[in-house]
């Protein structure tokens, strides 16, 4: 990603995880779409939340495909969402249980939001949460 966008001069890559805090996180990478936080994996990384990355910086638009680590990225968001209202496009299929908490949680978060679920694919996955206000 860095090689192919290197003259775009409006993006800033950071080398951290999202998540509900910053700390240090085990990881199995399968090189794939599978690569996911795993309590047993083998490698660590270091994680940091959105409300810490962005400061007082306006966000307009959030999109998450973390492969399953959606909502602890949600709850280190939740002083953007309230300060910032961004669009947010949030996927809920990596568990089962996603399907209905992370709307949930996106309401008690800021209950203003409209919420719109849609299927992007022929197979289980890619079933996407958008929120706008």
């Amino acid at each position: 990603m860095k090689r192919r966008l290197k003259n775009e001069g409006n993006i800033e890559f950071l080398p951290y995880a999202m998540w509900s805090e910053r700390k240090e996180l085990y990881f199995s990478q399968s090189g794939g779409a599978g690569s996911q936080v795993k309590e047993n994996g083998k490698e660590t990384i270091e994680a940091a939340s959105i409300d810490q990355m962005c400061g007082l910086e306006k966000v307009t638009f959030i999109k998450m495909d973390i492969e399953g680590s959606e909502r602890e990225a949600l709850k280190g968001a939740e002083r953007v969402i309230l300060r910032d209202k961004p669009r947010l496009a949030i996927c809920v299929y990596h568990k089962w249980e996603d399907l209905y908490e992370i709307p949930m949680m996106v309401k008690r978060m800021a209950p203003e939001y409209r919420l719109y679920l849609r299927h992007h694919s022929d197979t289980a996955m890619e079933t996407v949460l958008y929120a706008v206000i």
